[in-house]
């Protein structure tokens, strides 16, 4: 017998046959169990009240994959036509009135827009997977939903090749279900590169069961690329998402040069991610504000992941403060010239703050507890993630009035970080290979926003800046470039007078010239169109010596 449960419902039972071609889930209600009579009857009384109001809790459906793994077919048992979140589910015809039936196009991937998780991941020619969450568990309660549980007891499929429906994703491969493995990557991800991940996640999660005990779920790992094809040379640029023992990894291509060593950041977010399998539960403390409870889901797992490096790197309190100054300066770069409070703006929407101003947030809470942050780490999730710990949070005004003040965001910073023994300072010279790098970064998004119309194009790795060559709208830069310098001052010697270069164009309605790293490309003008919206600003953060003290 096959048995796979999807975690998180339970309303139906299948089977499951093979036809010409094709692999066939069907879902249907669950039976009750001879030896349980009464839950039986209380089944009985409950499917016959809902027959009598017309409503089930949830309903049955087919899925199916062609062997040419190129479309899906989702068949749904109702009365009348139902409201699903079909999201790019086509509608097509039916043989029966009680059956709708829906396809799919899995020839390609559909990849994430902003926090959703993909719809379609394609893996390989032969490999899919199809994300059915949106349709079992729908978001908005205006749609009806589909019955998750797969219990088939006649299927006709080998025993090698179990059914998966794991957090929502179908797994396939020549149309038919597969299991989710440890790792599974794209083929285009070579052998080299899967191995330097699993080493990354498997030093990340010891570092973290050290201070936190196992992790809830058993972990798997689906490696899939961005924008396939794209040249290595292009640099390297990710995405990804953590469900409960699943991480959802998307690399650009230029990730997988395994001559230039892993990507530092990569390692980070590798570790950002897996962190999430301790702290996801942060989500459901409602008794938290909004705001907070999203700082403490992803500053937490950016804090957490700087705790690790640190460690590996053994560069340990020099590597934190690098990293949570850089979340202040972070922070402050994209929050200051909006002239809200924190809090309103990530309760309103801003997620992104929630990264680098939670990191402050959950920095100032482990040394409050402790001097030696990575010291206060399972002390402190171990107590946040419990039922009623929300409670030391409310007493921490100080939090509120610098989070939540009408005052500029930059004050409120340094003067939270001064109260816990920490200077944030501005840095003019002495800058970090980061911090050039983030300031040219910064600027030529700028300078690319003014003249690419809106479509920015603009993708890092390896610390090199390039303008997309997917990126047709740009006027005067030239795409597929790398831009080294503006008006001759050169990012890697002069950065902070390239920034003051455009900023005068901007004040002087003027223009600038941008050199290439090819040194037979003609420079770009580019004029300023609209003033700078916000330029990164390099800060410096460092303990401060109390008097009296070496």
């Amino acid at each position: 017998m096959l048995s796979v449960r999807l975690q998180g419902s339970g309303c139906g039972r299948g089977d499951m046959r093979e036809t010409a071609g094709k692999a066939f889930i069907r879902l249907v209600p669950v039976a009750p169990k001879p030896w349980a009579l009464l839950a039986a009857l209380l089944l009985w009384a409950l499917l016959t009240a809902n027959a009598w109001a017309g409503t089930r809790d949830c309903l049955a459906s087919g899925l199916e994959v062609d062997t040419a793994m190129s479309k899906a077919t989702l068949r749904v048992t109702a009365r009348s036509t139902p409201k699903l979140n079909l999201q790019e589910w086509q509608a097509s015809k039916r043989s029966r009135s009680d059956e709708h039936v829906y396809t799919l196009d899995i020839s390609r991937s559909l990849l994430p827009e902003g926090r959703k998780y993909p719809l379609i991941i394609r893996l390989a020619p032969s490999t899919v997977a199809i994300n059915l969450q949106p349709l079992i568990n729908p978001d908005d309660s205006q749609f009806e939903r589909l019955c998750g549980d797969i219990d088939p007891e006649t299927s006709q499929l080998p025993a090698s090749s179990p059914v998966t429906l794991f957090e929502g994703y179908a797994f396939f491969s020549d149309g038919r279900p597969i299991p989710v493995p440890t790792l599974l990557a794209d083929q285009g991800v070579p052998q080299a590169f899967r191995s330097q991940y699993q080493d990354w996640l498997e030093k990340a999660q010891k570092f973290y069961r050290r201070a936190l005990g196992p992790e809830p779920h058993s972990v798997s790992s689906v490696i899939f690329l961005l924008e396939q094809g794209a040249n290595t040379q292009q640099g390297c640029r990710f995405s990804g998402s953590s469900l409960p023992g699943l991480l959802l990894i998307g690399l650009r291509a230029g990730c997988l040069d395994t001559s230039k060593g892993f990507p530092n950041d990569l390692s980070h977010f590798i570790a950002h991610e897996a962190f999430h399998q301790w702290n996801q539960d942060v989500q459901m403390m409602e008794s938290l504000p909004q705001e907070s409870r999203i700082m403490l889901l992803e500053g937490g797992a950016e804090m957490a992941a700087s705790l690790f490096l640190s460690e590996v790197t053994g560069s340990k309190e020099q590597g934190i403060t690098r990293d949570v100054g850089a979340a202040a300066e972070s922070c402050i770069d994209q929050a200051e010239y909006k002239k809200r409070p924190l809090n309103d703006l990530i309760s309103g929407g801003e997620y992104q703050l929630a990264y680098s101003c939670g990191m402050v947030y959950t920095f100032i809470n482990l040394i409050r507890i402790d001097s030696d942050p990575a010291v206060a780490l399972g002390t402190f999730w171990k107590s946040t993630l419990q039922e009623n710990s929300s409670s030391r949070f409310n007493g921490s005004t100080d939090f509120n009035e610098a989070f939540g003040a009408r005052s500029p965001v930059q004050n409120a910073m340094i003067e939270l970080l001064a109260q816990n023994g920490y200077a944030l300072r501005e840095t003019i010279s002495g800058l970090s290979q980061d911090q050039q790098f983030r300031i040219a970064a910064e600027l030529m998004r700028e300078v690319s926003r003014n003249d690419c119309q809106g479509n920015y194009g603009l993708f890092t790795g390896g610390g090199v800046i390039v303008l997309d060559p997917e990126v047709k709208t740009c006027s005067s830069l030239r795409p597929g470039g790398k831009p080294v310098a503006v008006d001759g001052f050169d990012f890697r010697e002069h950065v902070l007078d390239a920034r003051s270069a455009w900023i005068s164009a901007c004040r002087n309605g003027g223009a600038v010239s941008i050199d290439y790293s090819d040194s037979s490309a003609k420079p770009s003008i580019v004029s300023c169109q609209s003033p700078p919206r916000s330029l990164y600003t390099p800060f410096h953060l460092s303990r401060i010596t109390p008097r009296g003290q070496p």
